[in-house]
């Protein structure tokens, strides 16, 4: 393992803000205002991304794994000027390949400390975020500095992670919510771990380096309790936090993490958007099974029906939120995704109810309610049904378009293979005439890269199988 000082670091930002200044420079016919990011070091992006901030530039994470082509069509679309990397990648645009052991060796290129004037204007665009894309095509998020402050003063308020501690993300650093938090980290004196390579085990590295805080996305949490699944006891008592987060988790995901990982499960919900709107501690989570967690104190929160009229306790609508360091715009051209924004408040597009005490409870995506017969179906209610059942590891509901009406559906992955007709009579006694008319298990849940299930690709398998059963009748 490889660790550096505050001081050695700041002296690798300078180091590579002063070369990336010095390319600006030599190129003056380019206006060089937003740049990529694409490493396969984890320390070397950090280090860029820290550079570009100091020079009050945008920047765009770009995922070192995968195709080209979507890479060409994100740096396109973002109009990127020149890309940072450790790899060639030929994108089309200027590169400028940086390397560990040369900015070591390489004093301050520019023989001063670079832009010591700060950021000039706080309203211009820090980074440029592509969004999880789970419902179709990606959203550009736009986060300016005044934004990308306000969300890591709230990422610290969230999480207690004190100087000297150490915090390891199991997502890796180009991915937006792993950076922010491993930024503000950094601010509050921290130490971050850095998982180097894929070929170092993330999970043994836990406990090597006895990491204080952790955070993970729910395709870690899978992994870490399969893993540790025969042991009696958590296998990282040390763990002061384990932070989970991206996608919904099922109340047995979150029994098997405390008995098996760590009992200081916190369930955190946010957006890219907007970032951490909800913590969840151990005790609330013992009080209300399933549940987001209360609204931070900077954030206010309201659930309201189809008309905008404010919702009682325990009544389902949508969810609304307003807090400082609210983005401004997307970069997509057409902006169309704009309408989450409307008067100040952010609508995240999720349906949950609120109980007594001002707790969330999560219902699912408004975009995926299912409307039978004129009647409201919240997919979680479905989902948590499904998730009760022994055996039974992640569950996905969601409509199924049939003419002038929308059928429920329901899929399921199992650890063995599980009698349909019983799941189906089990669903029938709990939800009566509303439940699932087409379950079905598979072999996998798709999800994307931070851990959400992506009910758009089981969607058109099922609606595929369905036509292809049509065909033999």
């Amino acid at each position: 393992f490889e660790s550096f000082t505050y001081q050695a670091l700041n002296t690798l930002v300078e180091n590579c803000a002063g070369l990336i200044q010095i390319n600006i420079q030599t190129h003056p016919e380019k206006k060089t205002n937003s740049l990529g990011l694409c490493f396969k070091s984890p320390s070397l992006h950090l280090i860029a991304s820290l550079a570009v901030l100091k020079l009050g530039l945008s920047q765009l994470s770009i995922q070192a794994a995968g195709p080209l082509t979507p890479k060409k069509i994100l740096a396109e679309a973002c109009g990127l000027d020149l890309l940072l990397n450790d790899f060639e990648l030929d994108l089309g645009i200027t590169q400028l390949p940086l390397n560990l052991d040369f900015l070591k060796t390489k004093k301050n290129y520019l023989g001063s400390p670079v832009n010591e004037q700060g950021i000039t204007d706080a309203k211009n665009i820090a980074l440029i975020v592509s969004g999880s894309g789970t419902t179709g095509k990606a959203k550009l998020i736009h986060i300016d500095f005044d934004n990308l402050n306000a969300l890591m003063e709230r990422d610290l308020s969230a999480r207690k992670i004190l100087p000297g501690e150490k915090h390891f993300s199991l997502t890796p650093v180009e991915f937006y919510t792993a950076k922010r938090r491993n930024l503000a980290c950094l601010i509050n004196g921290a130490c971050i771990v850095l998982r180097e390579s894929f070929q170092t085990d993330g999970f043994d590295m836990i406990q090597k380096l006895q990491v204080d805080h952790l955070s993970i996305a729910s395709s870690h949490a899978q992994d870490l309790t399969q893993k540790f699944h025969s042991r009696s006891g958590p296998v990282y008592p040390q763990l002061k936090t384990v932070f989970l987060g991206g996608s919904p988790v099922s109340e047995r995901m979150r029994q098997d993490i405390r008995q098996h990982i760590s009992k200081n499960l916190f369930i955190a919900y946010g957006t890219n958007e907007i970032g951490e709107v909800c913590i969840a501690s151990p005790e609330m989570q013992k009080k209300y099974p399933n549940c987001l967690g209360q609204p931070l104190p900077s954030i206010e929160a309201q659930v309201i029906d189809q008309n905008g009229n404010m919702l009682g306790a325990n009544q389902t609508g949508q969810l609304r939120l307003k807090t400082k360091g609210v983005f401004t715009n997307y970069g997509n051209t057409d902006n169309s995704a704009i309408k989450n924004l409307k008067e100040g408040w952010f609508y995240p597009n999720d349906f949950v109810y609120r109980t007594s005490d001002n707790v969330l409870i999560f219902q699912g995506r408004t975009d995926d309610a299912i409307i039978f017969n004129g009647v409201i179906i919240y997919p979680r209610e479905i989902e948590q049904l499904l998730e009760k059942i022994d055996g039974i590891t992640a569950a996905a509901a969601f409509a199924i378009d049939m003419e002038h009406n929308q059928i429920p559906a329901a899929v399921f992955t199992a650890e063995q293979p599980m009698n349909i007709q019983k799941i189906s009579q089990y669903l029938r006694e709990e939800m009566g005439w509303l439940q699932p008319r087409y379950i079905n298990q598979i072999s996998t849940m798709p999800r994307n890269d931070a851990g959400k299930i992506l009910k758009r690709e089981i969607k058109n398998v099922v609606l595929a199988q369905i036509r292809q059963q049509i065909k033999k009748v």
